[in-house]
């Protein structure tokens, strides 16, 4: 399992992340130049803890002889065991680090870069929270001068980067006043989308977060959406707000608008498709293409890699349960297991098949694990909860 996973992205800074008991803490890919890692605690508890692993990496240096960035390592400390790795060698670089506590060495894999003792202390993470943001207008002028393009979905990414300007312009103002000649471009954007759904989302978190449900739910209720994106995260804010954080027993229509929304693609659902996920303890791996913008020559659309996987509905059942499966293109196996292992169904079901019912009558209240699987590996799977 993976934590962080930072791929072609340019002047990234992965900063103050605790990370225990993943096999793949952090995986950087490609080109990631000016990338920084800064005060992460990485913990070897699961074999084999890869550390950071680079594949085809492009990063500059991390840290200097005079500041060293003070990431942190546990458990790697041997020849086998390093805290930088590499599957695919990218460009040589150095990672300075600090001498006065051993925590501090990456014992890096020779491939993956080249460690560089220091005495000099480093940056202080107690004070390091706080990402940097050296230059307001060259990050974001291409955003709110609507001047980005994309090679592949372009609506979807178009609104993810208006969404993610506008929250952090939200949650400090103080981007708008940077004396520059523009700062208007930043103030006519912020203020021109604050009425919009974008807004409108973003003040019904902050209820949210407050603690003020009625009112959230009110506002939420109040929005017209206007896409997918839009659509899905209306849905989950209504279920957040009336049932997970009243500490309520989610019903069949919850059940079933929560699976829909967590198999979608998260490019074209939104943030929404994983908090459906989290709200169901399930993980699904999705593949992403890389992102690109105008700042780099177009390229071909990258073609979407699909995903055998299905859904449950609704979940929690009582006497019957539909599986909807999704880009089942070879024949497969479902099978239903209890909490202690045993197979309680099997079934051969043919490709292309889109759904199928099961009866649970015949079955005892308690949690399930489904999964879809070729006799060799498994696709997919999930927790069915069934409730008399």
């Amino acid at each position: 399992m993976e934590g962080i996973f930072h791929t072609m992205g340019a002047r990234g800074l992965i900063n103050w992340n605790v990370i225990n008991q993943l096999q793949v803490p952090i995986h950087i890919r490609d080109d990631c130049s000016d990338t920084e890692l800064h005060c992460n605690d990485i913990n070897n508890d699961t074999d084999p803890g890869l550390g950071v692993l680079l594949t085809s990496a492009v990063l500059p240096d991390q840290g200097f002889a005079t500041t060293p960035w003070n990431n942190r390592w546990f458990g790697y400390n041997s020849t086998t065991l390093f805290g930088v790795n590499t599957d695919a060698p990218g460009a040589p670089f150095d990672w300075f680090y600090n001498t006065v506590n051993a925590a501090f060495n990456p014992n890096p894999d020779p491939n993956a870069a080249q460690g560089q003792a220091t005495s000099a202390t480093g940056i202080t993470c107690a004070v390091e929270a706080a990402p940097d943001d050296p230059d307001r207008d060259l990050r974001y002028s291409d955003i709110v001068e609507d001047s980005l393009s994309f090679a592949d979905y372009v609506n979807e990414f178009t609104y993810k980067t208006k969404q993610y300007l506008f929250e952090k312009i939200y949650a400090d103002t103080n981007l708008l006043i940077q004396n520059t000649s523009k700062d208007s471009i930043f103030n006519d954007f912020y203020l021109s989308y604050k009425v919009t759904n974008l807004g409108l989302f973003v003040r019904v978190d902050s209820l949210i977060e407050a603690g003020n449900l009625d009112a959230a739910y009110t506002l939420n209720n109040s929005i017209a959406d206007t896409n997918q994106i839009e659509t899905n995260q209306k849905a989950i804010n209504g279920i957040l707000v009336t049932k997970v954080l009243r500490d309520s027993v989610l019903n069949e229509s919850d059940s079933t608008t929560l699976q829909e929304i967590a198999i979608q693609d998260p490019i074209l659902g939104g943030k929404a498709v994983f908090m459906a996920r989290a709200i169901l303890f399930e993980e699904i791996h999705d593949v992403l293409p890389a992102l690109r913008t105008s700042a780099q020559p177009p390229i071909l659309p990258i073609p979407k890699a699909k995903k055998s996987s299905f859904a449950l509905v609704p979940n929690p059942a009582t006497d019957r349960c539909e599986i909807r499966f999704l880009n089942m293109e070879h024949d497969f196996i479902l099978e239903i297991r209890n909490s202690v292992g045993q197979l309680i169904y099997y079934k051969k079901i043919a490709a292309k098949t889109s759904s199928f019912e099961i009866a649970l009558t015949q079955i005892n209240s308690g949690f399930y694990l489904v999964s879809i699987n070729d006799g060799v590996a498994i696709f997919d799977q999930k927790k069915l909860v069934i409730a008399k």
